[in-house]
């Protein structure tokens, strides 16, 4: 498989763009990480304690479906559809509805989001809260926008 290929492999179980690259470049893949233990990650691959366990829980998901992915990684042109790419260029899928709790891979349940809005949406540290309501509106209106910008992009070529 490419490079390009594992990153979106990685991304399919929601693991954010910046640390996908990071595992890929380490030569991890997500058959790889399925079979290493955290501390074999921690020691030999140079992971964080909190990387490491991030993928080993990611990789027991059930992926999410390529052209989901693509679909909606196109809609928002790879960026956040809260700051517009203003806070990070990194980007991770975020499950609107918690996959804990519903399994829901489907495109209507998933959000592009860049590390600082997914902390603000799962209400973590010390940002205001992004409601499900929000992300609903925002990806939508994002989705409207990026819409408009590339038609007017093609009219120009």
């Amino acid at each position: 498989m490419t490079m390009v290929a594992n990153i979106a492999r990685f991304l399919q179980y929601g693991v954010h763009s910046s640390l996908a690259e990071k595992a890929v470049n380490a030569g991890i893949t997500t058959t790889k990480v399925r079979a290493l233990s955290q501390k074999d990650m921690i020691l030999k691959f140079g992971f964080t304690k909190i990387e490491a366990k991030f993928l080993k829980t990611a990789v027991v998901r059930a992926p999410i479906e390529k052209k989901v992915l693509n679909l909606l990684l196109r809609n928002s042109n790879f960026v956040c559809n809260i700051c517009k790419g203003q806070k990070s260029s990194a980007f991770i899928v975020h499950h609107i509805e918690e996959y804990e709790k519903t399994q829901n891979n489907s495109y209507e349940n998933l959000i592009v989001l860049c590390p600082n809005d997914h902390d603000s949406a799962h209400h973590r540290g010390l940002s205001l809260q992004i409601t499900k309501e929000q992300l609903r509106e925002s990806k939508s209106d994002w989705e409207e926008q990026v819409k408009v910008n590339n038609a007017q992009t093609a009219i120009k070529q």
